[in-house]
C-alpha cells in the first residue's frame, strides 16, 4: 500500500519532468537541425525522421535527471504535507521509501540502455542521411527566380523570373570560373533546365558568351564576346557524389553501437583510441545513472528535504549539476591523459554513489552506522521520529494520541500576530503608488520560480551541449577556450528561449501552491476577484515580453553570430574562411559581388593592392540576393555588373580591389577597371576612384549573414523591402511578425496556464502540470505548423503567425471566465 502510494505520488512528476525537459531540448535543437532544410521542398517522412532521431538524442540524456527531479519533488510534497513525518511516526522503514524509487530507476535504467545501445547510434546515423538527403533534394529542387544558386557545380545561376511550374526562366545570368582561371559570363533572354540523374542541361536561348582573362595583363583583344541562338550548358550537380555518400559513408563512431563501438576502440591509438572509449563508457554510465540518481534523489531528500517542493527543485538542479560536471571532468582527465578511461568516465558514478550512501546513513536520526545496521537485522519498529513509542499510539487514519499522564501538552492558544493588511509604505517602495502585499506577494513568489525554472534549464542547456561538442573541442587547437567562449555567447540565446515557458511554469505552481495552501481562498474573502489576482502576473508576463524582445533585438544578432563562428570553428567548419567567401548581391542597378573585408577602408585613397582574380563561384556557398543582413561596410575584390535597358545582356563590367559603403553610394577605389559593351566592340578603360550611385540608398555590403538569426527587425525589414524572390519574401515577413510577437509569447502562455491552476485548487500541482503541459505543446505545434504554412503560401504571413496567439489567448481567456463562474 505504501509502495503503491509512492509511486502515485512520484511517478507523475517524473513524466512531467521528462517531457518538460525532451520537448525544451528538442525545439532548441529542431531549430537548429532545420537550418539544413530551409529552401527545399522537404517531404513528411524526412521531418518525421528527423524529429525521431532529435527525440531520441534528446531523451538519453534526460531520463536520469528527469528521474531525480520527479523523486525529489515528489518526496518534497510529502515531506511538505508531513506525511513522511507520518510514515516515521509509524514505524515504516525508509527502506520501503527507497524500494519504489529503485523499481523506477531499474525500468528507466533498462529503457535507457536500449535508448543507447539501438536508439542514439540509430538517430546519429539518420541525421547525417537527412543532410545529405536534404542537400540531394536541393539539387533537384527549381532555380526559383529572384534568388542565386550557388549549389550547382561551379557555377552561379541567377534568374530575374519565369514559372518553376511549367520550368520556364527569363533573363538568365550565369558564371563560372574555367580552370585555366578565366571567367565566362553568360547572359540568356530565356532557358530552362532538363535534369537528369546524374547531370543537368541547361538550354539558352539568345544567349550571350563573354569570356574574360584572369589577369589585368591582358589585352583588350583578349576579351571575347559571342552570340548563340541556343546554348547548351552540361551542370554538373554532384548528386552522383552525394548518393555515393549516402551510400558507402563510413560509419563514425556514434553510429556505432556498445558491441561494433568496443571494436572500434581496440583497433585505434591515441586520440582516436581515448575519444572512442569515452564514447563507450558514456553510453554505460548514462545507462545505469538512473538508478544510481534514484538512489541520490531519496537519500538528499531524506537528508537535506526540509523545503517543500520549491526546496526540492533546487535541490535536484544542485546535485544534478553537480553530477554532469564531474562527468564532464573525468571525461576531460581521460582526454588529458591524466587518468585512464575507465577510471575517469566512472569518476562521477562512484563519486555520487558514495555521497548517496554517506547521506542515507547519515539521515538516519539516531545518528549512528551502528543503530542503523542495528534496526535493519534485528528488526526494531522503533519510530525515528523523536516521539517515545511508550507514550504514544497511532490510529489507523494516521491521527497520533498521546498518554496526557506521561506527556504533558501546552493547549494554550498563543495570541494571533496583528497583520497589517492595508499595505505597507507605498511611496518608499522604488516611487510605484498602487502596489500593496498581494502584488507583492505574487511577484516575489513569481521571480523566485521564475529564477528556478530558467536557471535550471539555463544549466540543462549549456550541459547538453557541453556534452555535444566536447569532443570537438578536445580535439581542437585551444578546443577549451573556444568552447567556454561558445557557452557564453550561447547565454542569451537560451535565456531568450526559455523566458516564455519559465513564466508560465512560474506562474502555475506559484497559484497552485498558493491554492493548496488557501490563500487564494483568503484573498478572495478579502473582496480580491480572480482577475484581480491575476492582473500582477499578466503585466509581469507583458514585461517579461518586452525584456526577451529587447534581448532578441539588442543582443542577439551579434551573440549568434560570434557563437555560430565558434560553434563553426569548434566542428572544424572554419568559420573564419567562410568570411573570405564571394557572396552575391542583387540590386536595382544590377548585380554586385564582393569578397567581405575584415577591416573597414580607413584611408579611401590608399590600401593594399591585390592582383585581379576573377569571381570563384566554387566558393560562393551563400545564396544571397540583397536580403542578407549584416553589419560589414565595406569589401574587397569587387565586381558590378550593369545590364542594358531590357535588363538582359551585359552592358557594364565594373571591378575594383576595395570599395565601401559612402553617403549612399559605393566607392570602388584602388585600381578600378571598367569593361563597356559598345555595340559591336568592348571599350576598356581604367580609373582611380569610380562612384556608383545606389537608387535606391540599397546598401549592398551590408548582406554578408545570410541566417536571421543574425538580424534584428529593422535590418529583416529592409531586406524585405528590397526582396523579389516570393519564396523569400514570405519567409522574411513570418520571421518579421514573429519578432513582434516575441512580446505577447509569455502573456498568451501565462493565460494558457492560470485556468489550471484554479481548477485544480486542492488536488495537487501534479494534475495542472501535466495539463498545462499538453496545452503547451499543442500550442507550440499549432504555431510551428502555422508558420510553415505561411512560409509555403497557403496562409498569409501574418495570419500564419498571429493567428495561434490570438486563438489561444481567446481559449485561455474563455477558460477564466468560465472558471470564474464556478
Amino acid at each position: 500500500m505504501i509502495e503503491r502510494y509512492l509511486w502515485r505520488t512520484i511517478a507523475p512528476y517524473f513524466f512531467i519532468s521528462w517531457s518538460l525537459l525532451t520537448i525544451v531540448i528538442f525545439l532548441q535543437q529542431g531549430s537548429r537541425f532545420g537550418e539544413i532544410l530551409i529552401g527545399t521542398q522537404i517531404p513528411l517522412k524526412l521531418v518525421l525522421r528527423l524529429s525521431a532521431a532529435i527525440v531520441l538524442t534528446v531523451i538519453a540524456f534526460t531520463g536520469p535527471m528527469a528521474l531525480m527531479v520527479g523523486v525529489l519533488l515528489g518526496l518534497g510534497q510529502l515531506r511538505g504535507d508531513s506525511e513522511l513525518t507520518i510514515f516515521e511516526a509509524a514505524g515504516i522503514s525508509r527502506w520501503r521509501i527507497l524500494a519504489p524509487c529503485l523499481i523506477l530507476g531499474f525500468a528507466v535504467c533498462i529503457f535507457s540502455l536500449a535508448i543507447n545501445i539501438y536508439g542514439v547510434p540509430w538517430a546519429s546515423q539518420t541525421l547525417r542521411r537527412v543532410a545529405v538527403e536534404a542537400a540531394i533534394l536541393k539539387l533537384e529542387s527549381p532555380i526559383e527566380p529572384g534568388t542565386f544558386n550557388t549549389n550547382i557545380g561551379n557555377y552561379v545561376i541567377y534568374v530575374d523570373g519565369g514559372d518553376n511550374e511549367k520550368g520556364y526562366w527569363e533573363k538568365v545570368f550565369l558564371t563560372s570560373t574555367e580552370p585555366n582561371g578565366n571567367m565566362r559570363l553568360i547572359t540568356s533572354k530565356n532557358g530552362r533546365i532538363d535534369s537528369g540523374s546524374e547531370k543537368s542541361e541547361l538550354v539558352l536561348s539568345d544567349a550571350v558568351v563573354t569570356t574574360l582573362p584572369r589577369t589585368d595583363a591582358a589585352s583588350q583583344s583578349e576579351i571575347t564576346t559571342e552570340q548563340v541562338a541556343t546554348l547548351r550548358v552540361t551542370l554538373e550537380t554532384g548528386r552522383r557524389e552525394l548518393l555515393k555518400k549516402l551510400q558507402n559513408a563510413e560509419r563514425q563512431p556514434d553510429e556505432m553501437g556498445l558491441a561494433e563501438l568496443a571494436r572500434y576502440s581496440n583497433g585505434k591509438i591515441g586520440k582516436e583510441r581515448n575519444e572512442a572509449e569515452v564514447l563507450w563508457y558514456r553510453r554505460v554510465t548514462l545507462s545505469i545513472a538512473p538508478l544510481l540518481l534514484a538512489i541520490a534523489a531519496v537519500s538528499l531528500s531524506l537528508r537535506f528535504g526540509r523545503g517543500g517542493r520549491s526546496g526540492a527543485g533546487a535541490l535536484a538542479l544542485s546535485a544534478i549539476v553537480a553530477y554532469y560536471l564531474l562527468s564532464l571532468l573525468g571525461e576531460q582527465l581521460v582526454r588529458g591523459g591524466v587518468v585512464i578511461p575507465i577510471i575517469g568516465c566512472w569518476l562521477a558514478t562512484f563519486t555520487t554513489l558514495a555521497f548517496s550512501l554517506w547521506w542515507w546513513f547519515g539521515a538516519m536520526r539516531l545518528g549512528s552506522l551502528r543503530n542503523s545496521l542495528l534496526k535493519l537485522f534485528k528488526g526494531q519498529t522503533r519510530s525515528d521520529s523523536g516521539f517515545n513509542d511508550d507514550k504514544t499510539s497511532i490510529n489507523v487514519d494516521g491521527t497520533v494520541y498521546y498518554d496526557e499522564n506521561s506527556v504533558n501538552v501546552n493547549l494554550e492558544k498563543s495570541k494571533p500576530e496583528k497583520i497589517n493588511l492595508t499595505g505597507i509604505n507605498r511611496r518608499k517602495l522604488f516611487g510605484v503608488p498602487e502596489i500593496g502585499l498581494l502584488e507583492l506577494d505574487l511577484v516575489g513568489f513569481t521571480t523566485r520560480f521564475l529564477f528556478l525554472v530558467i536557471g535550471g534549464l539555463w544549466l540543462l542547456f549549456l550541459i547538453f551541449t557541453t556534452f555535444e561538442i566536447l569532443r570537438f573541442a578536445a580535439l581542437t587547437t585551444g578546443g577549451g577556450i573556444l568552447l567556454l567562449k561558445y557557452l557564453i555567447f550561447f547565454t542569451p540565446l537560451v535565456l531568450w528561449q526559455v523566458a516564455p515557458v519559465g513564466m508560465m511554469l512560474a506562474v502555475l505552481v506559484t497559484f497552485a501552491i498558493k491554492s493548496r495552501q488557501s490563500e487564494i481562498v483568503i484573498w478572495e474573502a478579502s473582496g480580491f476577484g480572480k482577475f484581480r489576482l491575476m492582473l500582477p502576473v499578466l503585466l509581469y508576463s507583458l514585461l517579461i515580453g518586452f525584456a526577451a524582445w529587447s534581448v532578441q533585438e539588442q543582443i542577439l544578432p551579434r551573440t549568434n553570430l560570434w557563437q555560430d563562428n565558434l560553434r563553426a570553428q569548434l566542428r572544424g567548419e572554419g568559420s573564419v574562411g567562410r568570411k573570405e567567401n564571394r557572396l552575391w548581391v542583387k540590386t536595382i542597378n544590377g548585380i554586385c559581388s564582393f569578397v567581405v573585408s575584415n577591416e573597414a577602408a580607413k584611408n579611401p585613397d590608399g590600401g593594399s593592392q591585390v592582383d585581379f582574380k576573377p569571381p570563384n563561384a566554387g566558393n560562393a556557398g551563400n545564396n544571397l540576393n540583397g536580403r542578407n543582413g549584416g553589419k560589414g561596410e565595406s569589401a574587397k575584390d569587387v565586381f558590378f555588373y550593369n545590364f542594358n535597358a531590357d535588363g538582359i545582356h551585359l552592358k557594364r563590367i565594373t571591378y575594383a580591389d576595395d570599395a565601401f559603403w559612402s553617403d549612399g553610394s559605393m566607392q570602388l577605389n584602388g585600381d578600378v577597371k571598367q569593361i563597356d559593351w559598345l555595340n559591336t566592340f568592348v571599350e576598356r578603360k581604367n580609373f582611380e576612384k569610380v562612384t556608383i550611385a545606389a537608387n535606391d540608398g540599397f546598401n549592398p555590403f551590408s548582406q554578408v549573414e545570410d541566417k536571421l538569426s543574425h538580424l534584428d527587425t529593422g535590418e529583416i525589414l529592409n531586406r524585405l523591402n528590397n526582396v523579389e524572390s516570393r519564396s523569400e519574401e514570405r519567409r522574411l515577413t513570418v520571421a518579421w511578425n514573429k519578432r513582434y510577437a516575441t512580446i505577447f509569447q509569455p502573456i498568451v502562455q501565462v493565460m494558457l496556464c492560470l485556468p489550471f491552476a484554479f481548477w485544480f485548487r486542492g488536488k495537487g500541482v501534479t494534475k495542472a502540470l501535466a495539463t498545462v503541459l499538453g496545452v503547451w505543446m499543442f500550442f507550440v505545434l499549432i504555431s510551428t505548423a502555422f508558420e510553415r504554412l505561411g512560409s509555403e503560401g497557403f496562409l498569409s504571413p501574418m495570419l500564419a503567425v498571429w493567428s495561434p496567439l490570438v486563438i489561444f489567448a481567446g481559449l485561455g481567456s474563455y477558460w477564466l471566465t468560465k472558471n470564474n463562474r464556478r
